[in-house]
């Protein structure tokens, strides 16, 4: 593969955090009113959570109502294998079929969807099945002894084990975008070295697909480039088909963080994804540069290694004694602030990049800096939803508290707010007012000991000022929540076998499997997963006085 020693792309630095142009091309696929769909952070758990999120939205019809699909770590594996997927593979091979939990068994036919020991090769839910830490850590070991560099090496083995078996990994090397028509006029026509063979788009009427990952700011030279300090902040950067940045995060008032040398500030817009990852322009012309071509070229296996990159500590707490080189694994990227690109002082830096839920893990920052107005959240956490007697309070997983600025809950002591000698990262993710938190608690609890889906639809939440984020505040938004966490009435609805199966070790913890040490997922409890998530969409049975899920998604997608 001969590659142009340069190629032209566009930038759009942004004033405020919504961008024209993205807008614009969304418009090409969907009409507003827009709604999109978050899947968060949580490994295997939340992919396989997501299988059957958007089996029950599909049954249900209003995939095709979704614009915006924003995604953290394990919900990034399954929403890029959602929006990338070679036509080839049906809908209905990737996410599996319905079935009632009444009817839910093992040792059928295989393509029986009630039947939990199978699993199609082509589903989303096969990816587990080849995840694990000896196979990402042979993954490794192949690729040190072929040379790839190892901040590199992280990407490659999600490469291969995630998204290879769909053709969609790191052979053939191929850039990413959206449709054919943008492809074309906003890309191709500026580059004669390029051809459609060296991309991959999204599949017809997909939504538009935000991956979310974080940007260790300031890059230090006394740690050096894979030794990232650890007091250094993190910002969001997504990478979207469209483009790789930060929102507009400077200058705000109180801003802790020193200037980088030879440039302004890291925030303010995007390069076109396919020029991300190299040095800095070497000519501007209004919103087109011409960049030298990065090494390497930038793939949906670096999109989304990036944001599932907290599973790279993991490594090597596992492995790192043995493997020294191992402790070089963390992802780095050059990276140049895209603000200002005719600043003859703008270099490149290479940036250490963290896993999108260092920041924020719902992957809900970004539709919310967009002003989506509707959200579906859904929070495929490993911390179910309980009560704290100790102090009369419902308790969540962080995920959701983070939101509305609550530090997560030490068991036996109230929620807190973070104060301000706080030093986690996650400090800086609030996006919702304060007081809505306690009555989103109370509203999940009640659905719970119902035994219903954990469901709450929280209409006009105040949006607050996040000049991290480049949120402006002071609008609202509508979300729809749906947490991870047991159902007494889809429990009580399975046949005893597998009531009797939910008690063996592996299952224990059903529904909320652990992040890190449940990488690997059989095939029974996957589908157990998937089973479940499908049914907190598309279930139609009343429990208690609690409408039927069904009846929630459809009114608030507007189709009730």
């Amino acid at each position: 593969m001969t590659e142009s020693k340069s190629l032209k792309a566009r930038v759009w630095p942004l004033e405020s955090g919504i961008d024209s142009r993205e807008m614009n091309a969304v418009s090409e696929r969907f009409g507003p009113p827009w709604i999109g769909v978050c899947i968060s952070g949580g490994g295997s758990r939340s992919l396989s959570a997501a299988m059957g999120q958007l089996r029950g939205l599909q049954h249900l019809g209003l995939m095709d109502k979704v614009s915006w699909l924003s995604c953290v770590s394990g919900g990034c594996w399954a929403s890029t294998l959602y929006t990338y997927l070679p036509d080839n593979i049906s809908d209905e091979t990737f996410l599996g079929g319905v079935a009632d939990p009444s009817s839910l068994h093992w040792d059928g036919k295989a393509g029986d969807p009630a039947n939990l020991d199978y699993m199609s090769p082509n589903a989303l839910g096969s990816v587990p099945q080849r995840l694990g830490w000896l196979e990402l850590l042979e993954k490794a070991v192949e690729f040190h002894e072929q040379g790839v560099p190892e901040n590199r090496m992280w990407a490659h083995a999600i490469g291969a084990l995630v998204l290879s078996h769909f053709g969609l990994g790191n052979h053939p090397s191929k850039y990413f975008s959206w449709t054919s028509s943008w492809l074309q006029r906003e890309i191709l026509d500026l580059n004669e070295g390029l051809s459609v063979d060296d991309f991959v788009l999204t599949r017809e009427g997909r939504p538009y697909l935000v991956t979310n990952a974080t940007l260790f700011y300031p890059p230090d030279a006394t740690h050096g480039p894979f030794r990232p300090d650890p007091r250094a902040n993190p910002y969001l950067i997504e990478s979207t088909p469209l483009g790789v940045g930060i929102a507009p995060t400077f200058p705000f008032a109180g801003s802790p963080d020193p200037g980088v040398p030879g440039s302004r500030d890291i925030g303010g817009g995007w390069v076109d994804s396919f020029a991300f990852g190299g040095p800095a322009p070497e000519k501007v012309e209004g919103d087109i540069v011409t960049v030298p071509t990065p090494a390497t070229r930038y793939r949906l296996s670096d999109a989304a290694g990036n944001s599932s990159s907290a599973f790279v500590a993991t490594i090597l707490d596992k492995f790192g004694s043995q493997y020294k080189w191992l402790e070089d694994l963390v992802p780095v990227f050059d990276y140049w602030p895209v603000n200002d690109p005719a600043d003859k002082h703008n270099s490149a830096y290479p940036y250490f990049f963290g896993d999108g839920g260092n920041f924020e893990d719902t992957g809900i920052a970004g539709l919310i800096r967009r002003k989506i107005p509707r959200i579906v959240s859904f929070v495929n956490g490993n911390t179910p939803l309980g009560y704290d007697d100790a102090v009369q309070q419902v308790s969540c997983d962080s995920q959701i508290a983070v939101l509305f600025g609550y530090a997560p809950k030490e068991t036996g002591k109230p929620w807190e707010r973070f104060g301000p000698s706080s030093t986690s990262p996650h400090r800086f993710a609030q996006v919702f007012e304060a007081d809505r938190f306690m009555p989103l608690l109370d509203d999940l609890w009640k659905a719970h000991t119902a035994g219903a889906s954990a469901l709450s639809v929280q209409d006009a939440l105040p949006v607050v000022k996040n000049a991290r984020l480049g949120i402006e505040g002071g609008y609202t938004t509508d979300v729809l929540f749906v947490v991870n966490t047991p159902v007494p009435a889809w429990n009580e609805a399975l046949p005893e076998a597998v009531k009797l199966l939910m008690h063996e070790p592996g299952y224990t913890e059903f529904p909320n499997y652990d992040t890190l040490e449940q990488l690997h997922l059989s095939e029974r409890q996957v589908n157990l997963l998937a089973h479940l998530s499908c049914w907190n969409v598309m279930g139609e049975v009343k429990v208690g006085d609690r409408p039927a899920n069904s009846a929630v998604f459809t009114d608030f997608f507007g189709m009730g």
